[in-house]
């Protein structure tokens, strides 16, 4: 399988797995597993889709995702999330994706109107630990087919590293966990 990372539509690094993304652990948004490698800032439009959605540089969205844009087919959306303006009431994080998997926010996440699209909103991540996960692990389970994991992503202050979203197994030797993280020098990589 090819691994390309894009960072505003611009081709950064690839390379060829043959892993099976067959884990059923829910996947973290803003924080790693163990919760100590926390992400500080906006998350906005974050959408895991199981289809290869981008192939070669492309110009990204200057529109809210959907279930639908950029190519994407509705029934391999797995979750589209991180965008919702329902009332400005800090406990509404869903997924608008046809799985509909259960949020659970932790510790303060909160939503908030800075957007990149001026029509929906982002996740507010102020470092003190918050994330925000998918109750759904069978909608995690990639296999080993083709997938795409895009957002927007906003950092406020930096450490390294910070976990933007992740789906990493630490307990299971042989599954295969994936990753998106800020690392050393404020850089943006996919690990798997």
């Amino acid at each position: 399988t090819a691994v390309n990372l894009y960072l505003n539509g611009t081709s950064e690094a690839s390379a060829t797995r043959s892993d099976d993304f067959s884990q059923t652990d829910a996947f973290l948004i803003g924080n790693s597993r163990n919760g100590t490698q926390t992400f500080t800032g906006y998350i906005s439009n974050v959408r895991i889709t199981k289809q290869a959605l981008y192939t070669s540089n492309f110009t990204p969205s200057t529109a809210a995702l959907t279930t639908t844009s950029q190519g994407a087919s509705a029934a391999n959306v797995i979750f589209l999330g991180c965008q919702t303006n329902i009332s400005r009431e800090n406990s509404k994080v869903i997924d608008l994706s046809s799985v509909d998997s259960t949020i659970t926010r932790n510790t303060s996440p909160a939503v908030s109107s800075f957007s990149p699209y001026g029509n929906t909103w982002s996740v507010l991540f102020d470092g003190t630990g918050d994330y925000i996960n998918s109750a759904n692990t069978v909608a995690c389970n990639m296999g080993s087919g083709n997938f795409t994991i895009e957002g927007w992503f906003y950092s406020t202050s930096y450490t390294d590293p910070q976990r933007i979203i992740n789906n990493w197994d630490t307990t299971t030797a042989t599954a295969a966990s994936w990753e998106i993280l800020l690392g050393a020098g404020n850089t943006v990589y996919f690990s798997c």
